[in-house]
């Protein structure tokens, strides 16, 4: 659970994460965009960024949602890209002070984005 701008924020196991409006004058809205058609996706935690994104770590990878264009993203780990998270379960997310994601993992260490 996280409040920003307003918003409280609650990552749920099943149910996506849940955007609330403090304010009372909007309603409700559920995202939707942590999936798996075979499996539940298991949820660590949520960060959100100084960028305003909402990143959430999971046993099946990293996901990236952007609130003001709903849009979302999932990074996991492949062989055959040097640049990507070196394990898909992630353990935790922090934020430096200069906006770069460090990203730790299970058993693939830590590894960070950088945003510039």
């Amino acid at each position: 659970m996280r409040i920003k701008n307003s918003k409280l924020w609650l990552l749920t196991q099943n149910q996506g994460l849940r955007e609330l409006s403090l304010s009372g004058n909007e309603p409700q809205r559920i995202h939707h965009f942590i999936k798996n058609e075979r499996e539940p996706v298991k949820v660590r935690l949520m960060y959100i960024a100084q960028n305003k994104y909402i990143w959430v770590a999971t046993q099946q990878g990293l996901y990236v949602y952007n609130p003001s264009t709903g849009e979302s993203k999932k990074y996991i780990h492949s062989e055959n890209d040097e640049f990507s998270i070196p394990n898909n379960s992630v353990w935790n997310l922090d934020e430096d002070k200069e906006g770069n994601l460090w990203i730790s993992t299970f058993q693939g260490g830590i590894s960070y984005l950088n945003f510039n």
